[in-house]
């Protein structure tokens, strides 16, 4: 059985959401009006076609850059880290995207992108409904990103939900290749399984 580690992340943090870490809503006429669930791709997009044209020799503007410094899962992930009181400048992005490490990845996260794309997160959404309270709604964003740092979080549950997925080629492929659920889902959530509770956010 495929399974995709995003789908596994997204339930489960759909539950914690809907448990009580952000506050009920009033009930709605409908199941889906009731999940309000969206997959941002802009900043992993916008990194990508950078390395394209990394990886063609072509000269990178500062339109291309600014691209990504505006996209809103780059603003919300740099909200993050500086609420966190950690480094995370604009200059220091761009040392990370032109490494040649991340240009040989280029191809593998453009592909696992790809498929997390194809993810039904409305559908999983849906799931929990079934057995939670009438006036419980389900709601976030959902940022698949390259970054420099590893880890992927969930970030101001008590504003605007969102959940920040590191995206890891080695990871999902790791998880397609398996037919065994449990390890699928220890790979894909043993970190964000674990966070602790700080304020508005959970980080590991």
């Amino acid at each position: 059985m495929r399974i995709n580690p995003v789908s596994i992340v997204v339930w489960l943090f759909l539950l914690l959401l809907a448990n009580g870490f952000t506050p009920s809503a009033t009930a709605q006429s409908s199941s889906t009006s009731r999940v309000n669930v969206r997959v941002v791709t802009d900043e992993a997009d916008a990194v990508l076609e950078i390395l394209v044209k990394r990886e063609a020799g072509e000269q990178i503007s500062e339109s291309d850059w600014q691209k990504v410094f505006n996209s809103e899962g780059y603003v919300r992930l740099k909200q993050r880290e500086h609420s966190l009181a950690r480094s995370f400048e604009d200059a220091d992005f761009k040392t990370f995207v032109l490494s040649d490490s991340l240009v040989k990845k280029r191809e593998a996260l453009a592909a696992t992108l790809a498929e997390w794309k194809q993810t039904d997160v409305e559908k999983i959404a849906l799931r929990p409904l079934a057995y939670l309270p009438s006036t419980a709604q389900i709601r976030a964003s959902i940022y698949p990103v390259i970054k420099p740092r590893d880890n992927s979080f969930v970030f101001d549950l008590s504003g605007s939900p969102a959940i920040f997925l590191y995206l890891d080629p080695t990871k999902a492929e790791r998880c397609l290749r398996t037919n065994l659920r449990t390890r699928c889902i220890t790979s894909a959530t043993g970190q964000l399984a674990q966070l602790p509770l700080r304020g508005p956010h959970l980080q590991n």
